[in-house]
């Protein structure tokens, strides 16, 4: 079972950049000194934050408005024929090899139509979420014979990776063997419930992981695990005005389960760029902490 406790403030791997003070000079020639944060997150990364950039912004001017096709002719997913003739739930959805991947296991999930904008940024609701899973599960034990390891997740919006508007969930098995998501001390606490957990962290803004409290096997509760994870995307789309989101759900064994979800709340630039190649900060554009503040003011 992954571990994520909350840990008292002085011991959360923080550590103040005493040694790489930013010293801002006034147009009077005066000058004082702002010091970042710098967390340790998920995954090995680190994160720079804090400093004058502390306030939560909600406009995106560069998020670009899904457009649905005019017909759905026009749309190659509605219009796709069942190539395996398997049809979990005749007239609602769909699932399919994908036959353009460089994964070992592809497959597709999709709802037989594409949905209105509203429907598609809320997944359709937590009933439809938790369909979707139990459907996801049943198609990889069904083409696969066993079920872990196996991701599923979807991107929501172009700044996403949303290429076509029609929902798709993308059911994939893990190219190399993942490693342990290592998080103790390392997140921020958003709310929990009586199943699971739910906390901010890692290198962008908003993300958030959802965790089950005890272990068990993912199909026992799909129920309270949608509505957890509806319920985070409802809050997002409620206070940061529907963002483009990918919501990741990683299924590595019985023990081992959790999800990502990860809104699009601002561009990566310069600094993330190299903190990929060369192990320097993520920066965010403000904490981790000011997300959840904002996210439970009333």
């Amino acid at each position: 079972m992954i571990k994520c406790t909350a840990v008292p403030q002085a011991l959360k791997l923080r550590i103040e950049i005493l040694i790489h003070r930013f010293i801002l000079r006034h147009r009077r020639g005066k000058e004082f000194c702002m010091a970042g944060i710098i967390n340790m997150a998920p995954g090995g990364f680190s994160t720079l934050s804090g400093g004058t950039r502390t306030t939560v912004k909600t406009t995106r001017p560069w998020q670009v408005r899904m457009t649905l096709p005019a017909n759905q002719s026009d749309c190659p997913l509605c219009s796709r024929e069942q190539i395996d003739e398997y049809i979990p739930e005749p007239g609602w959805w769909k699932t399919f090899e994908n036959s353009n991947t460089p994964w070992p296991y592809h497959r597709l999930l999709i709802p037989a139509y594409c949905w209105p904008i509203d429907k598609l940024w809320s997944l359709g609701g937590k009933e439809t979420l938790e369909t979707m899973l139990r459907l996801a599960i049943d198609d990889v034990v069904r083409t696969r014979g066993h079920l872990f390891p196996i991701w599923i997740y979807t991107h929501i919006g172009y700044g996403a990776g949303q290429n076509l508007p029609h929902l798709h969930w993308h059911i994939c098995e893990p190219p190399t063997k993942p490693k342990n998501l290592d998080c103790e001390g390392l997140l921020t606490p958003l709310w929990s419930s009586d199943a699971f957990s739910v906390h901010l962290g890692g290198t962008r803004a908003g993300q958030a992981f959802i965790f089950p409290k005890v272990s068990y096997i993912p199909q026992s509760d799909l129920s309270k695990f949608a509505t957890e994870s509806w319920k985070l995307v409802e809050m997002f789309n409620n206070k940061f005005n529907q963002p483009d989101y990918c919501l990741f759900i990683a299924l590595h064994s019985e023990t081992e389960w959790w999800a990502r979800y990860t809104p699009i709340l601002n561009n990566w630039g310069g600094s993330e760029f190299a903190a990929l190649d060369l192990g320097t900060p993520f920066v965010l554009p403000w904490p981790h902490e000011a997300t959840r503040d904002f996210l439970l003011a009333p």
